[in-house]
């Protein structure tokens, strides 16, 4: 029996599914058992069943929580399983987001990021240009405020949620860490989230909501996604996820990439998020999860889940092997391609072990900001950065 844990849903889980039918079509004689997971309590999880010894062979992480439970030794180091041809198979970027001190811990099977999905029909009904490559904050403000009408918001955000200010951050020229993976962090000046930059950020992102009043109050995850959904929003921020949804809903849509701030000539540039499989270090079937591992990331297998096949569409996500990226199908699909284009202007999504003191005090951080702090009043990048040392320091201990 070979137990994998994945945290995919919708049409993700539909195509990992085919996938895993299609590796069980290779070993009639191996019980591949899938189980699903909530993308957002799974690691905790996997660590209450390692501690207790009764983890799943596989489970599915991003790579901003791997390093967490590989530096609890709850993870097998592959380095010893990995040929040349295999590690060759993967782009050196996701490759590098599996490993955590010096040893690689996961596969890397998707890469994902953010960016603007827009409704073409609402920028049609204005009058207002679509995007172009090289916009900057100002346009995207008077477009989005030429677009914010009749009940119609122009631009949605979640204002209190880390991942989705992590852009701006970006391009205000700020950083999560100040030094890579790979050392260690010796004072709190090798965490970035209470600069000048990162206080600037913040309050630019919240004043498109309070200041400029393009979107509904403080939107989260899903109300932003219902609303444009709805068509009741011109343009949001999510990623190759959400695309299925946007396409069932019948939206012409169109992908824009994150614009230059023009506060700094920097363009906003979002995490690069890795996800992957690692083996439980205890599991009594390696072998059989790294050659479950070794199915699902052939190239051809990863085209398959992106594009679908016969005719029934994948999933959109961005592969992880080098071959895609001269593939004609790949480059040939509109929503990937994209995707790719915005992955030449991201940022890293850091993998090491701090990465997971990020979440809560920058939730709380962000929240503390919109409800106490006025993005126009004097001393407000102060009051931000003050508000923000104070949680970095929950982080930095």
């Amino acid at each position: 029996v070979l137990t994998v844990w994945h945290t995919y849903s919708g049409k993700e889980e539909d195509e990992f599914n085919k996938m895993v039918d299609r590796y069980r079509a290779t070993q009639p004689t191996l019980n591949v058992v899938v189980e699903f997971q909530p993308f957002a309590g799974a690691p905790e999880k996997f660590v209450v069943a390692a501690t207790a010894g009764n983890a799943p062979d596989l489970m599915r992480f991003q790579n901003d929580r791997l390093g967490e439970v590989a530096k609890l030794g709850y993870l097998e180091p592959l380095d010893s399983r990995l040929d040349p041809a295999t590690i060759q198979r993967f782009t050196p970027q996701t490759l590098s987001a599996m490993r955590i001190e010096g040893k690689i811990y996961a596969l890397p099977v998707t890469q994902d990021l953010l960016a603007i999905i827009y409704n073409k029909a609402l920028f049609r009904a204005a009058n207002e240009n679509l995007p172009n490559d090289n916009w900057t904050t100002n346009d995207l403000i008077r477009i989005a405020t030429n677009l914010t009408a009749g009940g119609k918001w122009g631009f949605v955000t979640p204002q209190t949620n880390a991942f989705y200010w992590f852009p701006w951050l970006a391009g205000y020229g700020g950083e999560i860490f100040t030094v890579p993976d790979t050392s260690p962090i010796a004072g709190d000046a090798d965490v970035g989230l209470n600069t000048p930059e990162a206080a600037r950020s913040v309050l630019f992102m919240q004043g498109l909501d309070k200041v400029h009043h393009l979107m509904f109050a403080n939107p989260g995850e899903d109300p932003m996604l219902t609303a444009f959904l709805s068509g009741q929003v011109a343009m949001m921020t999510t990623g190759p996820w959400n695309i299925p949804a946007v396409q069932r809903a019948e939206i012409d849509f169109g992908i824009a990439l994150y614009p230059i701030v023009s506060d700094t000539g920097l363009r906003a540039k979002p995490v690069l998020g890795v996800k992957g499989f690692g083996i439980w270090k205890l599991s009594s079937v390696k072998d059989d999860a790294f050659d479950f591992l070794k199915f699902i990331t052939v190239p051809d297998q990863q085209k398959m889940f992106a594009l679908g096949v016969g005719g029934v569409p994948g999933t959109n996500d961005i592969p992880t092997a080098q071959a895609a990226f001269t593939d004609p199908d790949i480059l040939a699909n509109p929503i990937i391609s994209r995707f790719l284009l915005q992955a030449t202007y991201s940022s890293e999504f850091p993998s090491r072990p701090e990465m997971a003191n990020v979440w809560g005090p920058m939730t709380d951080a962000l929240t503390f900001i919109y409800t106490n702090v006025d993005p126009t009043a004097a001393g407000a990048v102060t009051q931000a950065q003050t508000i923000l040392t104070e949680k970095e320091q929950l982080i930095y201990g």
